[in-house]
C-alpha cells in the first residue's frame, strides 16, 4: 500500500514538473545604457542607476556604461543620479528576450546658493492603479531662503506616447486632464528657486484604468489635431448635464492626428486613421487605445479630402477594406495579406471615398465613388465573390453625398445628401439630410431626424439594434462647432437627443 502511495506522489510531482504552464516562470529582458556629462560628453563613472518599478541598482563603469540583466517585462522609469549633477530619468519598455537601451546626459549642479528641499511626491501614491484620466498631483518641498519656487512636473507614459511638462509657480498641487487609458505613467517634480540649479524628486508611477466599456467612439478637435474619445449613452437621466458627454475618456494622444474610429466586437479592437508623415494610414489598438499598431505601410489610405476618407472592417474582424484613390484593397489586421493587386478598381478613374460592409453578408460591400471635386457620386453595392455590382443606389446626383452605412442584412442603406444640390470649388455643404434606401422595395425616404434649418446632418450610421441612427449635426457656417446626436425610432414617434458636444465621426457598436 505504501508503495502505491509513493508511486502516486512521484507521478503527481513528475506531472507538475512537466507542465508547460508552470507557475512562477518570470519573463525577462535586458537593459543597457550610457551616462555622459552634458557639457563635455565625457563618460561618467559611479552614476547610480535605479528603476521604478524597482529592480537591481547598478553603477556605471569607467566608460559610463551600465547593464541590468534579467529585468521583468514591464514599463520602467530609469533614473541616473550622481552627486554634483542634476538627476535625470528616461522611460523604457522591457520586452521578452530583447535588450533595450537608454542614454543620459547629466548637467553639473550649482552649489552657490541654498537649494530647495528635494520634492516629496505625495499623490498619486507610487504604484497606484486604476486611476481615471483626470489625476490630481501633490508634492511637498520648501526653501529656507523663502524664495519663490517654480516647480516643473514631468509626466510621461511608459511608451512615451504621452509626454507633458507642466510648470507650477509657488504651489504644490496641479490636476492634469485627458490622460490616456490603460497606460503606466511616470512622474517627477523639479524645484527651481531662481538662484540655484533645480532639485529633482524621485520617480513615482501609477496606472490609469483599462477600457471603461463605452459603446461610442468619436473624434474631437484638441489644439490642431483630431483626437479620438469614447463615451457612453445615458438618456435615462432627467438632467441634461448627466446626459451629454457621459463617461467621457480620451483614447488617443493629442500629439498626433487620429480620426474615423471603428470598433469591431469580434476582434475586440479599435481601428482608426492617422496622419503619418503627410500620409493617412490605418491603425488598430486595444479598445482603451493601448498597444497601437500601424496596419498599412506601403499603400496609404488616399482619395478626395482627408475628412471624407473612410474604410470598413470585415465582419469577423480579421481584415480591413480601404481605398487608395481609384483602387480598393484588403489587408489583414497584422499588416499582412495586402498584396500589390487591388480587389476592385473603378473603370472611369473616380475615387473610392467611402466603404461599408454588411455584417451578415460578408461578400457584400457598399461603395461610394466621386470625382476629384467630390461630386459625380456613384453609390452601389458590390459582390466581392462574383466581382459584380449588385445594385446602384445613386448615379451622379447634383450635390454632395457622404456618410454611408449598410444594415447587417444589406437590405437598408443610409447616406447623407445635400438637398441644396449645390456643387462648388470649396465642397461647401448647405443643407445635408439623412436618407435611407430600401433595397427590397427600391424606395428612398428622408430620415425624420428633426432637422434644423441652417444645419447639416452628416456622418450617420445605424445603432447596434438598427432601430436608431447616430450622426453629427453642424451649422453650415465656417468654423461651426459640431455635436453628436442620437435618433431613436419607435412605432409611434422619433426622438433626437444631443449626446456629445464638439464631436464628429461617431461609431456606436
Amino acid at each position: 500500500m505504501k508503495t502505491k502511495i509513493y508511486f502516486i506522489v512521484a507521478f503527481v510531482l513528475l506531472c507538475l514538473s512537466c507542465n508547460e504552464d508552470t507557475l512562477g516562470i518570470n519573463v525577462t529582458g535586458e537593459l543597457t545604457g550610457t551616462v555622459l556629462r552634458d557639457d563635455t560628453e565625457e563618460p561618467l563613472e559611479n552614476v547610480k542607476i535605479s528603476t521604478n518599478p524597482a529592480s537591481s541598482t547598478v553603477f556605471t563603469d569607467v566608460d559610463g556604461n551600465f547593464t541590468l540583466e534579467n529585468i521583468l517585462v514591464d514599463d520602467y522609469a530609469v533614473q541616473a543620479e550622481l552627486d554634483g549633477f542634476s538627476t535625470s530619468f528616461e522611460s523604457v519598455s522591457i520586452t521578452e528576450g530583447n535588450t533595450s537601451s537608454v542614454a543620459f546626459k547629466l548637467e553639473v549642479s550649482s552649489t552657490e546658493n541654498t537649494q530647495p528641499t528635494k520634492p516629496l511626491l505625495v499623490l498619486p501614491e507610487d504604484g497606484q492603479e486604476d486611476l481615471g484620466t483626470s489625476v490630481e498631483f501633490r508634492w511637498e518641498s520648501m526653501d529656507t531662503d523663502d524664495d519663490e519656487i517654480t516647480y516643473t512636473l514631468e509626466l510621461r507614459s511608459g511608451n512615451n506616447s504621452d509626454i507633458r511638462n507642466i510648470e507650477v509657480v509657488a504651489d504644490t498641487l496641479v490636476t492634469i486632464d485627458n490622460l490616456l487609458l490603460s497606460q503606466t505613467y511616470f512622474w517627477q517634480v523639479s524645484a527651481d528657486d531662481g538662484n540655484n540649479d533645480e532639485v529633482t524628486s524621485n520617480i513615482s508611477s501609477f496606472k490609469t484604468l483599462n477600457s471603461p466599456g463605452n459603446s461610442v467612439y468619436f473624434v474631437k478637435k484638441v489644439g490642431s489635431n483630431n483626437v479620438i474619445f469614447s463615451g457612453d449613452i445615458n438618456l435615462d437621466s432627467d438632467s441634461s448635464e448627466e446626459t451629454i458627454d457621459f463617461n467621457l475618456f480620451q483614447v488617443t494622444s493629442d500629439a498626433v492626428n487620429s480620426f474615423r474610429p471603428k470598433k469591431n466586437d469580434n476582434a475586440r479592437k479599435l481601428a482608426f486613421l492617422r496622419t503619418v508623415g503627410g500620409l493617412t494610414h490605418l491603425f488598430i489598438s486595444d479598445l482603451s487605445g493601448a498597444n497601437e499598431f500601424q496596419v498599412t505601410t506601403t499603400t496609404s489610405v488616399a482619395g478626395f479630402r482627408q475628412d471624407e476618407l473612410n474604410y470598413t472592417w470585415s465582419e469577423d474582424g480579421s481584415k480591413l477594406f480601404f481605398a487608395n484613390f481609384d483602387k480598393l484593397y484588403s489587408i489583414n489586421i497584422d499588416g499582412t495579406g495586402a498584396g500589390e493587386d487591388p480587389i476592385f478598381t473603378t473603370t472611369d478613374g473616380s475615387f473610392i471615398s467611402e466603404i461599408a460592409s454588411a455584417d451578415f453578408q460578408p461578400n457584400i460591400l457598399l461603395l461610394k465613388t466621386n470625382n476629384t471635386q467630390g461630386y459625380d457620386v456613384n453609390l452601389f453595392t458590390y459582390n466581392l465573390e462574383t466581382q459584380t455590382i449588385i445594385d446602384t443606389i445613386l448615379d451622379d446626383p447634383m450635390g454632395a453625398v457622404g456618410s454611408i452605412d449598410i444594415s447587417a442584412n444589406g437590405d437598408r442603406i443610409l447616406y447623407s445628401y445635400d438637398t441644396n444640390g449645390d456643387e462648388n470649388n470649396q465642397y461647401r455643404i448647405f443643407a445635408s439630410r439623412l436618407f435611407e434606401y430600401n433595397a427590397i422595395t427600391n424606395t428612398t425616404v428622408m430620415v425624420d431626424a428633426e432637422p434644423t434649418p441652417g444645419f447639416n446632418d452628416v456622418y450617420g450610421s445605424y445603432t447596434p439594434n438598427e432601430a436608431g441612427i447616430i450622426f453629427t449635426r453642424i451649422s453650415n457656417d465656417a468654423d461651426a462647432i459640431p455635436a453628436i446626436y442620437l435618433l431613436q425610432s419607435t412605432s409611434m414617434t422619433n426622438r433626437t437627443d444631443i449626446i456629445f458636444n464638439g464631436g464628429i465621426h461617431p461609431d456606436y457598436e
